[in-house]
């Protein structure tokens, strides 16, 4: 679906993401791979794009195993590995982000505890985020966890109202314990998505020799007094059901063969 519903036959995905981030003046991008397992195949969107890039012959210099830099005519673009994992805790799904890594663990054998994939997480030095509110995410997780995570998304996926409502949450946070970010990004399930969430890093120089500088330098800014959210240009009703409806299709079918759980996640492929 990531690729075929969206591109016309023939093009090529990594040239589209180039471009369109480009166009947005990016030079940064978390590409997401939303999956239960630990990725494979067309699952693994950063090790397609990776792939089809040697592949294709276009410039890129690898920076490690989860990072890797697109040299084009329209500027360089970083591109980091990122992943959604679902827990399980207390009867209740919570998502959370991984950035910079994906977890190893199978999904379909065992559920991950949000304490359990957050240690998973920060062993391997990645950034955690969560969404306090929404689908699947959960405004008791991030109280309970707010000390252990990056930061809190806020999407261009959700309404303003939904964001605005985040950052209520936030600042009660803040006076009880403990400042959590909150964080602009794309919820990107379509390319020309990508962009409409961002922050931005021209407070500091951010270092791209390694996976690790670029890790370590998010991390650090996000820590940061000078943190600037940046901007969320906020989806389109039109833009949102051109993903669901086939997702929420392909689901529901799922769901009626037994293919997936109460949580919502797979139990078999």
């Amino acid at each position: 679906f990531w690729k075929a519903w969206q591109t016309a036959p023939g093009s090529i995905i990594t040239e589209e993401i180039y471009k369109t981030a480009k166009s947005k003046e990016l030079d940064l991008l978390a590409l997401t791979s939303a999956t239960e397992e630990t990725p494979k195949g067309i699952n693994d969107r950063f090790g397609h794009v990776l792939n089809e890039a040697q592949n294709q012959g276009i410039n890129i210099e690898i920076r490690g195993n989860n990072f890797f830099i697109i040299q084009g005519e329209l500027g360089p673009l970083g591109i980091l590995k990122s992943s959604l994992v679902p827990t399980v805790e207390d009867n209740q799904r919570t998502d959370i982000f991984v950035l910079g890594n994906y977890l190893d663990f199978d999904c379909q054998k065992r559920r991950l505890t949000t304490k359990e994939a957050i240690s998973m997480a920060k062993a391997s030095n990645s950034l955690v985020f969560m969404k306090p509110s929404g689908l699947f995410g959960s405004k008791k997780s991030v109280e309970k966890y707010g000390g252990s995570i990056n930061g809190v998304f806020l999407s261009s996926e959700a309404t303003q109202k939904q964001n605005e409502e985040t950052i209520f949450i936030l600042d009660e946070i803040e006076q009880q314990w403990v400042k959590i970010p909150a964080i602009p990004v794309s919820g990107a399930h379509t390319i020309k998505g990508i962009g409409d969430g961002y922050f931005d890093l021209s407070s500091i120089n951010l270092e791209t020799n390694n996976e690790e500088e670029v890790k370590n330098g998010l991390r650090y800014i996000l820590n940061s007094e000078d943190f600037a959210p940046g901007n969320i240009k906020y989806a389109s009703s039109i833009s949102k059901l051109y993903w669901k409806v086939p997702f929420m299709f392909i689901e529901t079918v799922r769901e009626k063969l037994g293919m997936n759980d109460e949580y919502g996640l797979r139990t078999r492929e």
